[in-house]
Formats: structure tokens, sequence, C-alpha cells
């Protein structure tokens, strides 16, 4: 498994991320993850899906794209509603 800033750990063999969550860092809310067509843009995105894996965040979906080396800007849904944007730059 890899650490995915401070909040998400990713396994890639099961395509799947878990969220850390609370002062210990305990591992819990799971999503799915894979590459999909972006409901923004309709290019390929990764695409991070609670809605069969979580029920307090099933209606969330995350979208990401790289815009430049080591750098993605994200979307997060709440439905089909737009309802957050970020950044994400990773160093080596």
């Amino acid at each position: 498994m890899r650490s995915l800033g401070k909040g998400k750990v990713f396994d890639p063999a099961r395509g799947e991320l878990r969220n850390r969550i609370g002062p210990t860092g305990a591992l819990a809310i799971r999503a799915k993850v894979f590459t999909g067509a972006s409901w923004l843009a309709g290019q390929e995105s990764i695409v991070i899906d609670y809605g069969n894996t979580s029920l307090v965040v099933r209606a969330i979906r995350d979208e990401i794209r790289m815009i430049g080396r080591d750098e993605y800007l994200g979307i997060v849904y709440c439905g089909h509603r737009r309802i957050l944007r970020f950044a994400l730059h990773f160093s080596a």
C-alpha cells in the first residue's frame, strides 16, 4: 500500500483506497479507484468513487487529472453537483 498525502492509503492490487481518520489515523471510509471519463469534460481522469463502498459518503465522487509533472487538479462531486476543487502536488 502507498500513502497518498496524509489522509489516504492506496491499494493498487484492489483498486481502492482508504482514508485515514481521527487522531489515531485509523483506516476507514473505503473508495474504489479507477480511470474513467470525467463528468466535467469527458476526458480520462482518475476517479475516486465512494458510491458502492461507504454509506457515510456514498454520494461523493472525486475526479483528478494531471496538468503537469507531479501536479494534479481535482473536483469533488456530491451527487452530480460540483462542490469543491483542489490541487495536488507530489514532490520526490
